[in-house]
């Protein structure tokens, strides 16, 4: 994936599709729930930290996702589905 995508939340919070950094793999303690690092994950950020919520078997799975917590987004362009460019961390 060239891009992370984030759907923002009502609180502030984001709600991201998003590769992760193996730091932070690590940190979260994600490989007792996750093979490995590789691959997509959804994740929340909020002000201070990034909180790893599930990994998505592909691209497409996670912007149904993405669609489901925002209905009625389209995966691209959208005004509530914001586009940036390379990885998180």
């Amino acid at each position: 994936m060239s891009e992370d995508l984030f759907v923002p939340l009502s609180d502030g919070r984001k709600v991201w599709l998003t590769e992760i950094s193996r730091a932070t793999f690590e940190g979260q303690n994600l490989g007792m729930a996750f093979e490995s690092d590789g691959g997509l994950f959804i994740a929340i950020e909020d002000a201070r930290d990034l909180k790893v919520l599930c990994k998505v078997s592909d691209e497409s799975a996670g912007l149904q996702l993405l669609q489901l917590i925002q209905p009625g987004v389209a995966p691209r362009p959208n005004p509530h589905l914001h586009l940036v460019g390379g990885s998180r961390e």
